[in-house]
């Protein structure tokens, strides 16, 4: 079952005429872009209501989609109404809201949804959202690299385009997406973990405008749009960053390591059944395999003449563990140079196993 994607434009047109008050959190910024102020706070355990407990952390400012960015709106009595009595009810009102702490950050966006009340007596056709919506770091000054474009078509359904492997210096984006019914709105949240942008957090920097960009359309009356078409990065919206305190750059800082350390353990572990990693057991492994086939041939993690390189790359990571324990005690100019050095070696140890072996067979080809 999909959701309905309506043509009329009725409720956007009502609310565009109800005035273009701008919401706490809605600011226009450059060239009438949204800018959304996003605050370091763990997302609660009863996010579904934050509409009505919190209205003044939520963003209103969508507008139809195509529209240019000077048509930007809002409507600030959507405000006054989810804090009074929640009387959303009859408009397909639609919202954002952003935080982060030490693990990521969550997109959450608000979907009023009339007849979600009615499905199950009526239509028996569940509403599912259905939202477009990508982010990338930085502003102009960033590549989009990083950007993925999504969408998610409700029931888990979560999709993306233009497939690209990672690789040293781009990893997926791998938001976890889900919703949570009320009784006439979804609520769906949108997960990043910092890992995935380990090596573009937004922490080093001391701007004030530490911007990142961020789109998110809702199909449903045309669509509704927080910061333009979804290809196009100039018409994004901002999300901008805090001035992270010491103990949350130490924190978002630690905690990634901490990351990096368990996906470099995944390359070393134990496990025998796990072709191609890494094993304590590397030699009997190669010899139950070659008794099952008699053409196996030696790869890098059981090439005996490589065997010291592998060691030595392993111990030097494993070398990490200690630092990272006592990231609470460095300076920030400490913090930064092991970071910058230890998340390398840890997010890219399978690039760089790679790398030296292939270093290590340019040698016996061409040195002998």
């Amino acid at each position: 079952m999909k959701f309905e994607i309506l043509r009329c434009g009725m409720v956007a047109a009502a609310l565009a005429m109800a005035g273009c008050a701008t919401a706490t959190n809605g600011v226009q910024g450059p060239a009438g872009k949204n800018v959304y102020d996003v605050k370091y706070a763990p997302l609660p355990g009863n996010y579904a209501m934050m509409l009505k407990n919190a209205p003044d952390e939520w963003n209103f400012n969508f507008r139809p989609y195509g529209a240019s960015s000077e048509w930007l709106w809002s409507d600030s009595n959507v405000r006054r109404d989810a804090a009074a009595d929640g009387k959303l009810s009859d408009r397909r009102i639609t919202a954002i809201r952003v935080s982060c702490d030490e693990q990521g950050f969550n997109v959450l966006m608000y979907g009023c949804e009339p007849s979600l009340s009615e499905y199950l007596s009526k239509t028996n056709d569940y509403p599912y959202q259905s939202i477009e919506y990508f982010v990338a770091p930085g502003d102009a000054d960033e590549p989009g690299v990083q950007q993925r474009f999504m969408c998610f078509y409700g029931n888990g359904e979560n999709r993306e385009y233009e497939n690209r492997e990672p690789d040293r210096q781009f990893r997926l984006a791998k938001p976890v997406v889900s919703e949570t019914a009320l009784e006439n709105s979804v609520i769906v949240k949108i997960s990043y973990d910092w890992a995935n942008f380990w090596n573009r957090l937004p922490l080093f920097t001391d701007r004030t405008d530490n911007f990142w960009r961020l789109s998110l359309i809702r199909w449903v009356e045309g669509g509704l749009t927080w910061g333009g078409t979804v290809h196009q990065n100039s018409q994004a919206g901002y999300i901008r960053w805090p001035t992270f305190t010491p103990a949350e750059r130490t924190a978002i800082l630690k905690t990634t390591l901490e990351k990096g350390w368990r996906e470099f353990r995944k390359y070393t572990h134990t496990n025998p059944i796990s072709i191609g990693l890494v094993t304590a057991n590397w030699l009997p492994c190669t010899e139950l395999r070659r008794k099952l086939d008699p053409r196996s041939f030696v790869n890098m993690n059981e090439d005996p003449d490589f065997r010291p390189t592998l060691e030595r790359m392993i111990l030097e990571c494993q070398a990490l563990a200690p630092e990272i324990a006592r990231m609470d005690k460095m300076t920030r100019e400490e913090q930064d140079a092991f970071y910058a050095k230890a998340s390398e070696m840890l997010f890219n140890f399978p690039w760089a196993l790679q790398e030296a072996y292939g270093e290590y067979q340019k040698n016996r080809l061409f040195e002998r």
